[in-house]
């Protein structure tokens, strides 16, 4: 597939600025863990640099980084280091303790459901654009932000806000 110049031309400490906030996020998500989530960051940007890929648009550049930050994840859980690993118990501090409750009872949540919060609620994806960035089609992403929601319902309803 040809692939046509960036249609702006940035420099690389633009857009590790640009992408960094959302890789660690989602990279945190995913593998609930500091530490993971530091060696996702750096991998999704070696990648990007080994490769210099060409995007079409801005959400084509978006949905390049989310995809290898997913693929990138995947790989760090499925590693026989991550799996003979015992990880710490790190949280991140909050000043506000009813996010961080909220934070807790989402770091709980199986990761499909952790990724598509994370995407729609904290990245402001549409459904269609989490499905085209996780490849999976849009009514399991509905299914997914459904259930989680109710999960997140069940889990909460004890918490006082």
């Amino acid at each position: 597939m040809k692939t046509v110049k960036t249609m702006n031309k940035r420099n690389d400490v633009e857009f590790v600025e640009k992408y960094s906030s959302l890789v660690y996020k989602l990279a945190l998500t995913r593998t609930r863990d500091l530490t993971s989530a530091d060696d996702v960051f750096q991998d999704v940007f070696f990648r990007y640099f080994k490769k210099r890929p060409s995007f079409l648009s801005d959400e084509h550049e978006k949905a390049w980084i989310i995809r290898v930050t997913i693929n990138c994840s995947k790989s760090m859980l499925g590693s026989l280091w991550k799996k003979r690993m015992v990880p710490l118990d790190e949280s991140l501090a909050v000043d506000q303790p009813e996010v961080q409750e909220v934070y807790d009872v989402i770091m709980q949540l199986p990761l499909k459901y952790r990724t598509v919060i994370f995407l729609h609620y904290y990245e402001g994806f549409t459904i269609s654009n989490i499905a085209k960035a996780t490849k999976t089609k849009e009514n399991t992403v509905k299914s997914h932000l459904f259930r989680a929601r109710s999960l997140l319902k069940e889990r909460l309803a004890d918490y006082e806000f």
